[in-house]
């Protein structure tokens, strides 16, 4: 079983199990992956289990993107140790299963809290041991084209122009209704 384990800037520690072949990921409530972190968007991307046991990362056009060894990606198809980041929240793919990506190396770092941590989706009950500095598998690795990067959240709103034609229009009919009872007048006075 893959899982994804997260870790925010401010060091909260998430795992979560691939239960279903699709997930959203993202900082909104409607997602199946919930991230408390700013950094992430409300809808940020999608996970793709493959069946091959890897993990497809489709960015869904976030603010601050999908990054895999510093470039930002639209998608990718990561394995076991895979390593990836969300905004600024640090991502791995774990598998339960033994695999031949071993761990490079280990820093105190790597050592996660054991407590469980409940969030949004069901996650893991408890943290395995995993290196940061996992080797990662860049197949299927596509930068994402700036033209197609799109944001999610507030965002200044353009200025309807259909409204402020009607109210001229309105105030035009009104303006010449006006001068014709003035003229109407003036003729019986």
């Amino acid at each position: 079983m893959l899982k994804i384990r997260l870790i925010t800037p401010d060091g909260q520690k998430f795992e979560f199990e691939l239960t279903i072949d699709q997930a959203r990921i993202g900082r909104g409530l409607d997602n199946d992956i919930v991230v408390p972190d700013p950094s992430v968007s409300t809808n940020h991307g999608e996970l793709l289990l493959k069946s091959d046991g890897r993990v497809e990362i489709h960015d869904l056009g976030s603010t601050n993107g999908t990054h895999v060894d510093g470039v930002r990606v639209e998608s990718i198809i990561l394995g076991d140790g895979g390593v990836f980041k969300l905004g600024n929240v640090d991502g791995f793919v774990i598998s339960d299963t033994p695999s031949a990506v071993t761990a490079s190396a280990t820093s105190e770092d790597d050592s996660v809290d054991d407590s469980p941590k409940q969030v949004a989706a069901a996650p893991a009950n408890q943290y395995h041991q995993h290196s940061a500095h996992s080797a990662v598998s860049t197949l299927g690795g596509t930068p994402c084209p700036t033209q197609k990067r799109r944001g999610f959240g507030l965002k200044a709103k353009e200025k309807d122009s259909s409204g402020s034609a009607l109210f001229a229009l309105a105030f035009c009919g009104l303006a010449a209704a006006a001068a014709a009872i003035f003229m109407i007048l003036k003729m019986g006075a």
